[in-house]
């Protein structure tokens, strides 16, 4: 009996391993599908690590060809798929980009980055308006799981940005449609209230300091023919990067449009010069011819007082807005002084008194 008993205890171990390793084959044999898979899972992974190094590096076409390689691998993963959609869109294949935002997709619908981009190259890229909003109402709707970690990680404020931004884009959207099928019809206005209410979306109010969301509602509200509102997003653009002469050339349209040219003929003057000092000659040289008309207008109203002051005024010359690495900077000892003159919205009190009803 106690033979058998010390027989049992040296060959105990001995069995159990022997058979862990017969299960194992058998299981090898059984279940090689998924074996397989696992696989095939880590080469994929390793080759989609390579494609990540080699997209950090921008040598695109050695990222594709490895991104591929491992997602026939790991055809799962959904990370490689949208990196490969932003490649083909810097080669602006963008039938391609949103293919492979399709697929990201289908394998991690929360995948919100990527179904921003996707939404972002089918309505700027291709007009495809209608499956641009529904990528964004999804984002807009969607409740991802809120983590938050005191003083390490939280993705609340994150979440917030991301439906502010879906919200935005949708009005883009919506204001892409009214203009393609003709901004004078019934339908189109349709789209531009659509247009205005994602502006004004809770969600996209969000982004207050956005010079992008005021441009784009003022704009909106223009094509509406709400000119009050337009007015005043203008001048809370113009607040918040005054600089940029797009706010500056739309305002003074609008103010032209509205009868008001002593005020339409400074803000041609801020948007003339900031073109003039970016060096884009051709449209500043579009500027000052409107601008000349303005003047010739005041001139036969009789406004000679006004034109012979405003060249008494302080006006920046050429040699005070420079153009630095892509962006207008003051060159100038007293920088504050000509920041006050761009950012300053003198007809702002116009359109608060402006009445809708004479629209």
């Amino acid at each position: 009996m106690n033979f058998l008993k010390n027989l049992f205890k040296k060959t105990a171990a001995k069995i159990t391993a022997a058979v862990i390793i017969l299960l194992l084959i058998i299981s090898v044999f059984v279940f090689w599908g998924w074996y397989e898979k696992q696989i095939n899972k880590v080469r994929g992974m390793y080759y989609v690590y390579k494609g990540d190094k080699a997209y950090k590096q921008h040598k695109l076409q050695k990222a594709i060809n490895n991104y591929n390689t491992g997602l026939r691998l790991y055809p799962e993963h959904a990370k490689a798929r949208c990196n490969l959609g932003n490649i083909y869109v810097m080669f602006e294949d963008y039938y391609s980009a949103t293919d492979s935002y399709q697929e990201a997709l289908k394998y991690k619908p929360n995948f919100i980055v990527c179904r921003m981009n996707h939404g972002i190259v089918e309505a700027e890229k291709l007009a495809n308006y209608d499956t641009a909003i529904r990528q964004y109402d999804t984002i807009i709707k969607s409740k991802p799981r809120i983590i938050q970690i005191p003083f390490i990680y939280s993705n609340w404020k994150s979440t917030k940005q991301n439906r502010a931004i879906a919200s935005y884009n949708k009005g883009l959207a919506f204001r892409g449609k009214s203009l393609y099928i003709g901004e004078k019809s019934f339908v189109a206005k349709q789209y531009l209230e659509k247009a205005e209410a994602a502006y004004d979306d809770k969600k996209a109010a969000e982004l207050e300091k956005s010079y992008k969301a005021h441009y784009n509602l003022a704009l909106t509200n223009q094509l509406l023919g709400d000119y009050r509102e337009a007015g005043l997003e203008y001048c809370k653009a113009i607040e918040i990067k005054p600089m940029n002469f797009e706010a500056h050339y739309n305002l003074a349209i609008l103010l032209r449009h509205l009868g008001h040219y002593k005020e339409a003929l400074i803000e041609f003057e801020k948007a003339g010069m900031l073109l003039d000092a970016r060096g884009d000659y051709l449209r500043a040289r579009h500027v000052y011819d409107v601008l000349n008309e303005v003047n010739q207008t005041l001139v036969f109203k009789g406004e000679y007082d006004f034109i012979k002051n405003r060249t008494e005024s302080y006006h920046p010359t050429k040699e005070e807005v420079v153009f630095r690495k892509g962006k207008v900077v003051v060159d100038h000892h007293d920088k504050h002084k000509l920041q006050r003159f761009m950012k300053d919205c003198p007809t702002k009190h116009l359109f608060k008194d402006y009445e809708t009803d004479e629209k």
